[in-house]
């Protein structure tokens, strides 16, 4: 997993975190488990369940 691929990761998790749909903790968690990732296919799992905008 290249840098920007984790600093992309971690970005959607802040602006999931600014919307109120992860709190605080969720996000710190998610957030250091996705700047610790070496996997490629990792990111995806510390993404996938918050709510998009608008739903």
């Amino acid at each position: 997993m290249s840098h920007h691929d984790r600093d992309q990761t971690v970005e959607i998790l802040r602006v999931a975190a600014g919307d109120g749909r992860l709190t605080s903790v969720e996000s710190d968690e998610r957030v250091e488990a996705a700047l610790a990732t070496r996997a490629v296919a990792d990111p995806a799992a510390l993404t996938v369940d918050p709510p998009r905008e608008g739903m």
